[in-house]
């Protein structure tokens, strides 16, 4: 099969080392590459894409890429207010894709030319698989199709019932947290080797998924005086009341599995907001930020919750497990604490329909205006409870859903390409192939 992957800085060298598998058995491969510094070193077909000149926007082709614009980190969180740069992107990733003509094309969809080859691909129903780790069970990953967390394929197999049972008591009592949460640890020179190699890229043209140093630095400073502020005025613990508590999460941005799965709740302000407005009597909702915050508080949600009288926001240093049992119900947009409240019967509402509304104790909610009787249910004890085999069950879709293996970057983790585990991976990148083959 002719596959095509997608360059993603230091994800590339992971890639890479499956596609030397891949094209061992007979594929051809060929790669699209945005960041120069990144280009795999391999002997591989390689299509670089020139970083664009201001020649290069004039009598620009354009098309509706109002979606991958409004996911994109550079606008969103860097400043960017050059659009430009998008419609002659997708000009040159069309070309590529016409002349490729690639079966299956394997690539993240966290950064704007991800998204620009994830859409053209499904214009011409060409498969756009993003491999990422599932949440649980952990030691998994997912094909997910184009921008979607919607898992294609996966290895069909159910998992023993005393292994189910296990991995839902490890969740439930928070012994075990997904592979992705796992910390970064960098040495002092692979932080300077790292900060040289993006640096390095911006100054010879790459200014599009990477920040200029200076803009990077007054964000950095921002978040930090951000977290201080919030922190400041913030609780320890939940208040021991008689009101119903309603918990919203943040999630960190820019991520993925919100700027672009949940693109149309990226906004958490405005999530919040909405929220608030259809609050029933005697309810208040908490905000918990994540204890390692990117870039999600801003100054206009530090000011609204700080003053609004049915918001309490708890500190950075609160975790989950000391709050969790608090609260009465959870709102997320795609975050990770679904599948946890799933298993632990704790009430939850899904911003973005996922896997976890197949199992009726995740609520997806498309117009938070239902959220009073949401509430009502709670406290009358109707809201729906999952029963141990549908627990067994859940756990078991998102098994049948995934493959073996570790995926990763070679910053965030080394271990990600050594022998075993490319041989572990490469059976489920052989799965998909294969059924793409026997599909034509």
């Amino acid at each position: 099969m002719r596959i095509l992957f997608v360059e993603n800085q230091y994800k590339t060298y992971f890639f890479e080392a499956i596609a030397l598998r891949l094209q061992e058995q007979g594929h051809e491969i060929n790669w699209i590459v945005q960041n120069k510094v990144f280009t795999p070193k391999t002997n591989f077909k390689k299509y670089i894409i020139p970083y664009p000149r201001k020649k290069d926007y004039t009598n620009l082709i354009k098309s509706d890429l109002k979606s991958v614009i409004e996911s994109d980190r550079n606008v969103n969180y860097f400043k960017s207010n050059n659009n430009k740069y998008f419609y002659y992107y997708y000009n040159k990733i069309k070309e590529v894709i016409d002349e490729v003509k690639p079966g299956v094309v394997f690539g993240e969809s966290a950064v704007f030319h991800e998204l620009l080859i994830g859409k053209y691909c499904k214009e011409l129903n060409i498969k756009y698989l993003n491999p990422l780790p599932c949440r649980y069970p952990t030691g998994k990953f997912s094909f997910y199709l184009y921008n979607t967390p919607e898992p294609y394929r996966g290895c069909a197999t159910d998992l023993p019932k005393e292994v189910v049972v296990e991995i839902i008591n490890n969740i439930v009592n928070r012994r075990i947290s997904p592979d992705y949460m796992k910390p970064l640890e960098l040495n002092l020179l692979e932080k300077i080797a790292n900060k040289f190699k993006k640096t390095h890229g911006f100054f010879i043209g790459e200014k599009f998924n990477t920040p200029s140093p200076r803009i990077k630095l007054n964000v950095e400073k921002e978040k930090q005086i951000n977290k201080n502020i919030w922190d400041e005025f913030s609780l320890d613990d939940v208040i021991e009341d008689n009101n119903f508590k309603i918990l919203y999460p943040l999630q960190v941005q820019p991520e993925e599995n919100i700027d672009v799965w949940g693109r149309k709740r990226r906004n958490q302000l405005l999530v919040i907001k909405e929220i608030v407005e259809n609050l029933p009597k005697n309810s208040i909702l908490y905000v918990k930020p994540n204890p390692k915050p990117k870039y999600e508080v801003d100054s206009k949600m530090i000011a609204y919750v700080n003053k609004h009288d049915r918001i309490r926001v708890l500190k950075h240093t609160v975790s989950m497990t000391s709050v969790f049992n608090k609260f009465d119900l959870i709102v997320t947009v795609t975050g990770t604490i679904a599948i946890e409240s799933i298993l632990s019967n704790m009430p939850v509402i899904n911003l973005v329909k996922t896997l976890n509304n197949t199992i009726n104790n995740c609520v997806y909610l498309d117009d938070l205006e239902v959220l009073p009787e949401i509430v009502k249910q709670v406290k009358e004890n109707r809201f729906p409870k999952a029963t141990e085999e549908e627990k067994i069950e859940f756990i078991n879709l998102l098994n049948r859903t995934s493959y073996t293996g570790n995926v990763s970057d070679v910053l965030s983790d080394k271990n990600c390409i050594n022998e075993d585990n490319i041989t572990i991976i490469t059976e489920g990148f052989n799965d998909v192939i294969n059924h793409l083959n026997n599909d034509k």
